[in-house]
């Protein structure tokens, strides 16, 4: 299979069967969920967690979705309520420092993946996904600061 086709030379692409503009709301979408796939693999690799394996098929499937033009199923989604359903206790906002750089990298570009799906008028189960995913992150995010040492918090002024 050739990777380069040429199709694309022209700033147009194809996504569910329908022609759009590379500069389209979609495609900004797919964009930041490629980019959020590879971040949770980075994170998978350093951290050695399941739980990044998991988000990055998770992510992977909303991607995959949006080919096929179908929704989520509801168990997917009943599974990121479980993960994302784990108290931690805060007292200001934490700064991203130490080994959980990589996670608070890929935790902001899930929330930037949120935006996007908005801006591209997505199904709404696919923006409460992927906010779960962000969450996600940041609880894994929090606990590792916390496990290693590195966890603080901006001053509040």
């Amino acid at each position: 299979m050739r990777v380069s086709t040429g199709k694309g030379d022209g700033g147009k692409t194809t996504i569910a069967g329908d022609v759009v503009s590379k500069d389209s709301a979609i495609i900004a979408f797919v964009g930041a969920l490629d980019e959020l796939i590879s971040w949770l693999g980075l994170c998978k690799d350093i951290h050695n967690k399941p739980i990044f394996d998991e988000l990055q098929d998770i992510t992977y499937t909303i991607l995959s979705s949006l080919h096929k033009k179908v929704g989520l199923q509801q168990t997917l989604l009943a599974r990121l309520e479980e993960l994302s359903q784990r108290d931690i206790s805060l007292t200001s906002f934490i700064k991203p420092t130490g080994r959980a750089s990589y996670l608070h990298i890929a935790r902001t570009v899930a929330r930037r993946a949120e935006r996007e799906a908005v801006r591209a008028s997505v199904n709404k189960d696919i923006i409460k996904a992927l906010n779960r995913i962000s969450d996600i992150i940041f609880i894994e995010a929090y606990n590792l600061q916390k496990e290693d040492g590195s966890l603080s918090y901006f001053k509040e002024e």
